[in-house]
């Protein structure tokens, strides 16, 4: 080949390079970056040690918030001509993008060296100073720990540094302290799209599932990442975490289900030690814990379960639904109605308004005499329990025993034993017993004379008979 064709050859490619360029350089200057990208990787590809193709397509990346690839491609201008002061300026502005200080502040050292005057130098350097104490306080609000503060000045970092992976995992690891987990996972899937490879926001991305209550995601996504990352010790953690709650949780489940309520408590208090943070399914566990100490009849401890769980958790229906029932079982029933009331502003179905009116009436019930209270029996007790809860009492209220009493307690007794006998008469007659739990039969005026309370006294104990208003009965 002749030298003439050798240069001609090479004064084509020169012309084919500067023509990229110069079209690389009229995207820029319209504002269609990715186009002057496109445009200077064509000529990169021509000419690959051309520092200042370097340096142009790291400008695109740069205003395209693409700051990994407008590091790489500034710190190769760079190698490719170290003294160039306009590299260095692209270099040092990447570097303070990605929150890289030492390098940053070594880069603008080689500056000062080779052009103390330049009119950038100064506000770099105070960006790289500013960075330097937000930093600093984040850290000093950290230790404290004010977590609030702290992510005020994480995200004040994250504003000189917006391509800092490092600075945006810290902010995700302090909305994940404060609770605020739909935010972390908003940050999360922004971190992902520029770092998708990274193991830490993979972990992160779980983290934020397994704290949005979906726990069967949570694991997959954990096992996902432990398969690429096998030895990241925070993945494992909670992937154990995380395996240990669905376990006692659907434990819980299957023993409520199985009735088994002692063994569904166990389960639940066990699970509300995994994770304390974790308010959405700590409040469902609270919650269930509830429903199993409600059906062991233990209405206090039922009734602090649904307190803690409606403080984690202030829309959480079947937590109020539950403290409802919890303060009817405590005969608490102006509570009762107030918290029907909430829930059936927050869910108006039949069912909510169904145990609106039962509490109302359980409420007007409590305002009369309770037939049940008086007799000592469950509103659940059967015929014989009743009768032999009324034999009971009614023997150990009879008039005839307190006739060498002071004249207050024969009148206390007497009235014991009139209510007593009209609490019987209403609950071992199967019509007036339903309306009375209905509602519907109302003691006021039903109160039987003190005649009728002693004949009710000879048919329940037939072995003894009434002479007038007198009971001939003999008590040891």
């Amino acid at each position: 080949m002749s030298f003439s064709v050798f240069f001609s050859i090479m004064a084509g490619e020169v012309a084919l390079v500067e023509s990229y360029k110069a079209s690389g350089n009229l995207s820029y200057q319209k504002g269609a970056y990715q186009d002057a990208i496109t445009w200077y990787t064509k000529a990169i590809d021509e000419d690959v040690d051309n520092a200042l193709l370097y340096n142009n397509r790291s400008a695109a990346y740069l205003m395209l918030n693409k700051y990994s690839e407008a590091f790489q491609d500034a710190s190769k201008s760079v190698q490719l001509n170290p003294t160039n002061c306009k590299a260095l300026m692209r270099y040092v502005k990447c570097c303070v993008s990605l929150g890289k200080i030492d390098q940053a502040k070594d880069a603008c050292t080689t500056i000062r060296s080779l052009e103390p005057q330049n009119p950038d130098l100064l506000s770099q350097l105070h960006q790289i100073d500013l960075l330097q104490q937000t930093y600093h306080y984040f850290e000093k609000q950290l230790a404290i720990p004010d977590l609030r503060f702290a992510y005020h000045m994480i995200t004040k970092c994250i504003e000189i540094a917006p391509g800092s992976l490092n600075y945006g995992l810290k902010q995700v690891d302090l909305l994940i302290q404060l609770k605020r987990f739909t935010e972390a996972k908003l940050r999360v899937e922004a971190l992902l799209k520029t770092n998708e490879a990274s193991p830490d926001i993979l972990y992160y991305r779980g983290l934020c599932l397994f704290y949005l209550d979906h726990l069967d995601k949570a694991v997959s996504h954990f096992q996902h990442v432990l398969r690429l990352h096998p030895d990241n010790l925070e993945a494992q953690k909670s992937f154990k975490r995380a395996k240990t709650l669905l376990r006692l949780k659907e434990e819980g489940n299957r023993y409520i289900h199985e009735r088994r309520f002692s063994k569904a408590d166990e389960a639940y208090t066990e699970a509300l030690t995994i994770d304390p943070l974790h308010d959405p399914m700590n409040a469902k566990l609270l919650c269930n814990r509830a429903c199993a100490r409600y059906n062991l009849e233990q209405f206090e401890a039922a009734l602090q379960d649904c307190d803690r769980a409606i403080e984690l958790d202030s829309a959480y229906l079947k937590a109020y639904v539950r403290r409802a029932r919890c303060y009817t079982a405590l005969e608490m029933h102006d509570k009762a109605v107030e918290e029907w009331s909430k829930v059936v502003q927050m869910s108006p179905t039949n069912e909510h308004k169904q145990g609106m009116r039962a509490a109302e009436q359980a409420l007007a019930r409590s305002k009369e005499l309770d037939y049940y209270k008086v007799l000592g029996v469950k509103r659940n007790a059967s015929f014989d329990e009743i009768k032999q809860a009324y034999k009971k009492c009614a023997l150990q209220h009879h008039p005839d025993r307190h006739t060498h009493a002071d004249d207050a307690t024969k009148q206390e007794q007497e009235h014991k034993f009139k209510e007593i006998g009209e609490a019987y008469s209403v609950l071992s007659d199967s019509q007036k017993r339903q309306m009375y739990d209905s509602g519907v039969y109302s003691s006021a005026g039903s109160g039987g004379s003190k005649v009728q309370a002693r004949n009710l006294f000879t048919q329940v104990f037939p072995g003894f008979s009434a002479n007038g208003s007198t009971v001939h009965f003999c008590f040891s």
